[in-house]
């Protein structure tokens, strides 16, 4: 009776086995823990699909919507096997801004199995970061401290362009303060520099702009008035300046010359004057002036006519260059013109030529 019992289950046990696998009937079966939905990491990779097939099968990576190029499958196709099979589905990174999904198809005649698989887009890259608070500050001739603020995500480097800027705290990536020690401002002139913030392929500048020292401007000439003769000068007339700052120096007339036209602190500068073939006298003014024109002062230079009028009709001796007169005779007398035509005088005795020299010697008289 036991024999008879065995007898029939292995009877049963083999038509139940031929029922489930035949190898005639197409038929694809996934693996018993295959998961049917699959989620792939947004920087891509691979999975695996594991089943069984009764007969040759395919296999495709079907999208609807964005695509299949993003994921493919290891194998395209194979034999019909009891045992079960894997292929491997590789996607891609998702460098998109959206979701994406598809699935994988496997089709043996009419019968198919899938799998599908969604992936996520890679999230965003922060925006990168770096900036100040503020632009610029302001310090006192006294100097003092500076901080500056930086907002930042990315690293980035400080470069100070002057040796009066110093940083007291050292930087570390976690720190956004940075503080800077200001020197005394000693000179009378203000002053500025700039402190670059640079990173993500730029830079950012703080300006820091400091005040003169408090100073006692000093500016003056040891001369007011210059006078000069008709010859004019045969070397410069030189006026000394007391100062402690810089200073320029312009003439109001092209005849009255100014050299050097600018100093510092305490020097001197040279005033030269052309002759005066006019008929009366000529006035200019030299000014000295600070750099920053807020303080001045002049010196007038005063130059006498070719001629002298004694203020009555006496006769007088003067000396005058041939090169700057014409001389014309009228009635036998000898008058002395200018270039410019104006009659200087009469002259009553001839010329006498000075050894060595360009000049004569007359007398004459206004007429």
């Amino acid at each position: 009776m036991r024999r008879l019992v065995l007898f029939i289950a292995s009877v049963i046990l083999f038509w139940g086995c031929e029922g489930v696998f035949d190898k005639e009937q197409p038929m694809v079966v996934l693996g018993g823990n295959q998961a049917s939905t699959i989620d792939v990491a947004a920087e891509g990779g691979s999975f695996e699909v594991v089943f069984s097939s009764a007969m040759a099968w395919t296999s495709e990576i079907v999208a609807e919507e964005s695509g299949s190029d993003w994921a493919s499958v290891g194998t395209g196709s194979g034999e019909g096997n009891e045992a079960m099979q894997k292929i491997r589905v590789t996607v891609k990174k998702n460098d998109s801004k959206s979701e994406r999904s598809a699935k994988v198809l496997i089709v043996s005649g009419t019968a198919s199995a899938e799998v599908a698989f969604s992936q996520p887009p890679l999230p965003e890259e922060p925006e990168k970061i770096l900036r100040l608070t503020e632009g610029s500050a302001e310090v006192g001739a006294e100097g003092g401290r500076v901080e500056v603020t930086v907002q930042f995500n990315v690293p980035y480097e400080c470069e100070v362009a002057a040796d009066w800027i110093h940083e007291v705290k050292a930087k570390s990536y976690e720190e956004s303060v940075h503080v800077f020690e200001i020197d005394v401002n000693t000179v009378a002139e203000p002053r500025s520099a700039t402190i670059q913030f640079c990173g993500n392929s730029t830079c950012i500048p703080f300006t820091v702009t400091q005040a003169a020292a408090a100073f006692d401007y000093q500016l003056s000439a040891d001369k007011e008035k210059v006078n000069v003769p008709a010859e004019g000068t045969e070397e410069a007339v030189t006026v000394n300046v007391a100062s402690n700052l810089s200073w320029t120096v312009v003439s109001d007339s092209e005849w009255c010359t100014v050299s050097p036209e600018s100093g510092e602190n305490d020097g001197s500068f040279g005033i030269n004057v052309e002759q005066n073939l006019a008929y009366e006298s000529r006035i200019a003014y030299v000014t000295l002036s600070s750099a920053d024109g807020a303080m001045s002062t002049k010196v007038s230079v005063v130059q006498s006519p070719v001629y002298q009028d004694g203020g009555d009709d006496s006769w007088k001796t003067v000396e005058f260059s041939h090169r700057s007169l014409a001389f014309r005779f009228y009635c036998g007398l000898v008058r002395l013109l200018s270039y410019d035509g104006k009659c200087y005088g009469q002259c009553t005795e001839g010329t006498r030529r000075q050894a060595g020299s360009d000049k004569r010697t007359w007398r004459w008289k206004r007429t």
